[in-house]
């Protein structure tokens, strides 16, 4: 994976000119925005990391004012939440893997810990709270359709919009 610095203006200022721009002119106005938690991974320091937080941030609050009815869905943005509100666009937070999920590098589909099972459904139980959609995207393989309807009607009993996918999606 690539994890684009969006801490850097002229960064954030070519998504705005080159990705979004071009999108809107064509009628999208809605957007998800994903895997929003990859700046944790970057090298640095706990204040350059800070320094990527807050300009996924900015970036996002510069899409929302160029288009105020665009509403948004943050694809792991837990932290980006207390920033971030509906005011800002953000209708929903969407986590992949919380019971099942998909390994792009190796092609195979993982079992998700008890342990990240229950951090994931905290995390989706403080987005319900403020207000916001609580998203759940987990991953079988195609043939398995019963158990995948088994997965699907289990998250949804927990409150979470439920969608289960092979790993192509």
């Amino acid at each position: 994976s690539w994890i684009v610095d969006q801490a850097k203006p002229a960064c954030r200022a070519f998504y705005l000119e080159h990705v979004f721009a071009p999108l809107r002119a064509q009628g999208y106005r809605n957007f998800f925005f994903d895997t929003l938690d990859s700046y944790r991974l970057a090298p640095g320091t706990p204040l350059e990391r800070a320094s990527y937080r807050q300009g996924l941030i900015t970036l996002i609050e510069a899409v929302h004012r160029s288009d105020p009815r665009g509403r948004f869905i943050l694809n792991r943005g837990f932290e980006l939440l207390t920033a971030l509100t509906a005011t800002d666009g953000i209708v929903g937070v969407a986590a992949e893997s919380m019971y099942s999920g998909w390994n792009q590098r190796t092609g195979q589909y993982v079992a998700v810990s008890p342990t990240a099972t229950r951090q994931l459904l905290d995390r989706l139980e403080a987005v319900r709270r403020s207000g916001l959609t609580a998203i759940a995207i987990d991953y079988l393989p195609a043939a398995e359709r019963a158990q995948a309807m088994g997965l699907a009607q289990h998250i949804a009993s927990q409150g979470i919009v439920h969608y289960v996918s092979d790993g192509a999606l």
